[in-house]
């Protein structure tokens, strides 16, 4: 009974150490989608958005960046998609 207790003890104090040492809840992250295709291509069109948020339509024009960004959490999982 003492062991288990120690392995749990021990076992809790590397998954919290774990935790602080990552930090999930700071990890920043970029999504960009540029228009790089050459300007005598069809223009392109795109859908972005996520359960949460409606990132709506867009119609980039050669060169230009539609971006977002989001924080990522260890306890929520957010899922973006963007349809062409």
């Amino acid at each position: 009974m003492i062991r288990s207790f120690f392995i749990l003890l021990i076992s809790s104090f590397y998954i919290i150490n774990a935790y602080q040492v990552l930090d999930y809840e700071d990890i920043h992250t970029e999504v960009h989608n540029v228009d790089a295709l050459p300007n005598n291509n069809i223009p392109i069109k795109f859908h972005c958005a996520s359960k949460d948020d409606e990132l709506g339509w867009h119609r980039p024009k050669v060169g230009d960046d539609f971006h977002f960004s989001f924080n990522s959490s260890l306890f929520k999982h957010t899922l973006f998609f963007c349809h062409f």
